[in-house]
């Protein structure tokens, strides 16, 4: 279960809990002093990373960390096996790719759920073109190939920060041929990279 699946109670908890605030209003000031002080330590960790903590417990790191820096490296792997495209088989993976590689990457999404979305359909394109599946380690098992020829992992490379893994990214050299998921060019950004930021 993921924290934000239960948002759609929020405003009624919100509603409740300050129909119960009777007694309690004598602490409205100091809970909301506190309220500040901890999101503010949460933006400067976020932003800065002042605390140096294991990757399991910093989630501004495995959420949020190393990004760009990534992206730089599968661009370069890109580059050098001369792939027309970058593809992965996760959404978030996908999208995180679509905002950090470089204008000049196409990135594809492959999955299922993709027929749902009105984004351009990419079967076409990858057809008989050399590619690079991008896929976490977090996930165990195998990504469903069916959609590519010759497959072959050639590599690893790992999204960190301060020297901190946050995942490991498998690289997979592909051909694309027409299979069975939907595989759909991913929107791209129009801005300028900031390319200082860890």
């Amino acid at each position: 279960m993921q924290a934000n699946w239960p948002s759609l109670l929020y405003p009624q908890a919100a509603i409740a809990a300050a129909g119960l605030a009777g007694g309690w209003r004598r602490l409205r000031t100091p809970a909301a002093g506190l309220g500040f002080l901890l999101t503010g330590l949460i933006w400067v960790q976020a932003i800065w990373a002042p605390v140096v903590l294991p990757s399991p417990w910093d989630l501004t790191l495995t959420r949020l960390g190393g990004w760009d820096f990534m992206a730089d490296g599968v661009a370069r792997v890109a580059r050098a096996e001369g792939a027309h495209y970058v593809v992965a088989d996760n959404y978030g993976l996908a999208a995180e790719l679509a905002w950090h590689l470089p204008p000049e990457v196409v990135v594809l999404a492959l999955d299922n759920r993709w027929h749902w979305f009105d984004l351009p359909d990419a079967t076409g394109f990858v057809d008989g073109r050399r590619g690079l599946m991008v896929r976490s380690d977090r996930r165990m098992d195998q990504p469903n190939l069916s959609d590519f020829a010759d497959p072959e992992q050639i590599g690893r490379i790992e999204r960190a920060r301060d020297a901190i893994v946050a995942e490991r990214i498998r690289l997979y050299r592909v051909v694309g041929r027409s299979g069975l998921e939907p595989i759909v060019f991913m929107p791209r950004p129009r801005r300028q990279r900031d390319t200082t930021r860890p």
